[in-house]
């Protein structure tokens, strides 16, 4: 059995089958600085592992590993049933060690998420990179507090978001998309904490990083250092970097500043970035000097064709400004794709234009990479999941017990709540 002083496990979002492949960004440098701090790391990710072989077992593999701690993310709410099923397992194996688990999901959620599952032993609420490793320090004299607060924001420019060497498999890990129509490799590459955007249906829009993590700006890593990183990745055969933050709405010097660096190494790196509006004409321009278009991808999210429904949901911009914006990308001869919400109860109560209609018409003959209709889930901690009744829906997910029956029904192949709220009646 081999033994390392820290091993983490991302849960698949299904027991059965992978799903939701990509760790949150943030474990990369969490890990790093945990591997800098002199500690022996290994990462298994449950759901690539299950990707690779059918007949992966969770328990089967950790009789082959042991560490004093093991973390679990619970990042997004999608791993709720995985997270909690997962900490009994390691139980079952290695029933002496320390199971910590953090992300935004489990810190909303800590005391619920205790009280269902005793076998996790502590929980981070906020950031958790100087928190782990302070755990680390202490490791059996950590003190029987299960909820361990940490606002204290790390320095993003001291951390490595790309080395992966501790990831079993790693080699396999780039191979994945998130998007199943992406082709060719990916790596999602953090660049920031937070987002100046506060959008109704985001579990990570601006209202919900003040609550969770008492953070309520943007911070953003150097552009130096992303550009480096993005040249890295590149050099080691990603197809395309997906960047976590959406460097268009950053000032123009922060972006000009990662262009002209990334371009000064002599490379054109594919690129993926999800726009939180409409990138401008200046932005558009240096984004097809600097990036290789058969491999980079705008991602536009309008949600709907309705001007005031998209503002009331965070997206205020005009329908104007949008076509003005898909002109100057195609004209520039850079990909895109269109993202509406489906079945959302927001455009069928307030929209007198189907989406589906948006979609075919509304463009005048646009034609981007492709449309797709997107279920959007209520996430904890979103601004329609805090306040429902701005948003004239009534919510159906209220607590924790509620996303992990949801993710237990779906990880059996039962019914479950596909969105998580309906429109008031």
């Amino acid at each position: 059995m081999k033994r390392y002083d820290l091993i983490h496990i991302h849960p698949s979002a299904m027991r059965t089958k992978p799903r939701y492949i990509y760790m949150p960004a943030g474990i990369f440098g969490m890990l790093n600085d945990v591997q800098a701090n002199g500690y022996s790391v290994l990462a298994i990710n449950e759901a690539l592992e299950m990707l690779l072989d059918s007949s992966f077992s969770l328990a089967d593999c950790l009789e082959a590993y042991s560490a004093p701690i093991f973390t679990i993310d619970l990042h997004w709410h999608e791993h709720a049933y995985g997270a909690v099923s997962i900490a009994r397992i390691i139980k079952g194996v290695h029933p002496q060690s320390i199971v910590v688990v953090g992300g935004i999901t489990a810190s909303y959620y800590a005391i619920d998420l205790l009280r269902t599952c005793p076998e996790i032993d502590h929980i981070i609420v906020g950031f958790g990179e100087k928190k782990l490793v302070e755990i680390l320090n202490l490791g059996k004299k950590i003190k029987s507090n299960k909820i361990q607060i940490s606002k204290e924001m790390p320095d993003i420019d001291a951390d490595d978001h790309i080395t992966r060497d501790w990831l079993l498999h790693s080699d396999k890990y780039d191979c994945t998309a998130i998007h199943g129509w992406m082709k060719g490799t990916t790596f999602w590459l953090k660049t920031g904490f937070g987002c100046p955007m506060n959008c109704g249906f985001c579990g990570g829009a601006r209202s919900s990083q003040k609550l969770i993590f008492g953070n309520q700006f943007v911070i953003r890593r150097s552009p130096e250092d992303v550009a480096k990183d993005i040249v890295n990745l590149h050099h080691q055969g990603i197809s395309r970097i997906s960047l976590t933050q959406d460097p268009s709405v950053a000032p123009h010097d922060y972006w000009q500043r990662m262009h002209r660096n990334i371009r000064s190494s002599r490379c054109k790196p594919g690129i993926y970035i999800e726009a939180s509006g409409v990138p401008n004409v200046d932005f558009i321009k240096d984004f097809a000097k600097t990036f290789d278009l058969n491999n980079s991808i705008i991602a536009l999210s309008p949600i709907c064709e309705d001007e005031k429904v998209r503002a009331k949901y965070g997206k205020a911009y005009s329908n104007l400004q949008l076509s003005l914006s898909i002109r100057l990308i195609e004209a520039s001869g850079i990909k895109y794709v269109l993202y509406f919400g489906r079945c959302l109860d927001m455009i069928n109560k307030y929209s007198s234009t189907r989406n589906i209609k948006c979609k075919d018409s509304f463009w005048g003959g646009h034609s981007p990479l492709f449309t797709l209709d997107s279920d959007i889930t209520l996430d904890p901690a979103s601004p329609m999941y805090i306040d429902p009744n701005k948003y004239d829906i009534q919510a159906e997910l209220k607590t924790f017990d509620d996303y992990l029956k949801r993710t237990q029904l779906r990880s059996e192949h039962r019914t479950y709540y596909k969105l998580g709220y309906k429109a008031k009646s």
